[in-house]
């Protein structure tokens, strides 16, 4: 297993929403180590709906965009999760999402009191 990433700032458990702190980059390269990091920090914890808060990556390239729809594949296949959203989103990430297209993929919120309201 590789180390504990760097990446995650903090994961956070409220109202049956898991909220990952994502903080930096996030590539394709470091995907891995993100992945390893959520498992290790929520193991033995029941994850059904996930919100990404990204308001620590300020920008990101097309890897980036890929390495966040694998994130959610990965955190629907392997955690259950059948909510995903994302607050906080950077107007050049947000570009970055409906240039590729992914935007669909994810719920966008503007709080995170309104991303737990729907996403609960």
């Amino acid at each position: 297993m590789q180390k504990p990433s760097d990446h995650i700032k903090g994961i956070d458990f409220y109202k049956g929403v898991t909220i990952i702190r994502l903080i930096g980059g996030v590539t394709y390269h470091n995907l891995k180590s993100i992945q390893d990091d959520f498992a290790l920090k929520t193991k033995g914890k029941a994850i059904k709906n996930i919100l990404f808060d990204i308001k620590e990556v300020p920008e990101t390239d097309t890897s980036g965009v890929a390495a966040l729809v694998d994130l959610l594949k990965y955190m629907k296949s392997h955690q259950a999760g059948d909510k995903i959203g994302l607050v906080n989103v950077s107007p050049k990430v947000n570009s970055l999402l409906a240039i590729s297209k992914t935007h669909p993929l994810f719920n966008e919120y503007s709080s995170e009191e309104e991303a737990i309201e729907n996403l609960k």
